[in-house]
């Protein structure tokens, strides 16, 4: 048994010669935004390893000996991999061997204040360590901020970095305290 080539890009061979088969190999991230980076590890029953880089898309097909090989990825995201797979390959057959990956969220939290003489024109921006003007943010008023921030109307409207900005329909008589969640 053997791990005969492989090839990226395009379609994989049409004609299978006897005794071999095609691994069609395709790494997906959860969120779809990163398939580039797949390392595939292809071990056969022998021990024999081959590796094989996906492509921009996430994909690599290689012709193997008929024979049982298993199959794992990694890749250089922040992605949890799959467990690897065993596939039977028969003598001129195609099999589709496809990683989902699931994105790992790193999860941190800060709280700031929104101090009463901050507001101009209903609208503030507070500075808050820790967000980028990219990262998932989840903003939400500290328990003894709850009513105040709800009769204010305050929501956050911008992110940069190292800050929100609020905008609110009233300006609020007390200051605000609130928590965020950032990735």
């Amino acid at each position: 048994m053997s791990i005969v080539g492989m090839f990226l890009g395009g379609a994989p061979n049409a004609l299978i010669a006897a005794g071999y088969a095609q691994l069609n190999l395709q790494w997906t991230a959860q969120d779809r935004s990163d398939t580039s980076g797949a390392v595939f590890t292809i071990t056969a029953s022998d021990s024999t390893t081959q590796t094989v880089s996906g492509d921009s898309s996430g994909r690599a097909y290689m012709t193997v000996a008929a024979g049982t090989y298993t199959v794992s990825v990694s890749h250089s995201g922040t992605y949890e991999n799959d467990d690897p797979q065993t596939v039977v390959a028969e003598s001129q057959k195609s099999y589709a061997i496809i990683f989902q990956g699931t994105f790992e969220f790193d999860i941190r939290s800060t709280s700031a204040t929104i101090p009463v003489e901050s507001w101009a024109d209903n609208t503030c921006t507070v500075s808050v360590s820790g967000v980028t003007a990219t990262n998932i943010i989840w903003v939400m008023p500290a328990p003894e901020s709850v009513n105040d921030y709800s009769v204010a109307g305050i929501v956050a409207t911008e992110q940069s970095a190292g800050a929100i900005t609020f905008t609110c329909k009233t300006v609020p008589t007390n200051t605000i305290t609130i928590n965020v969640a950032y990735t």
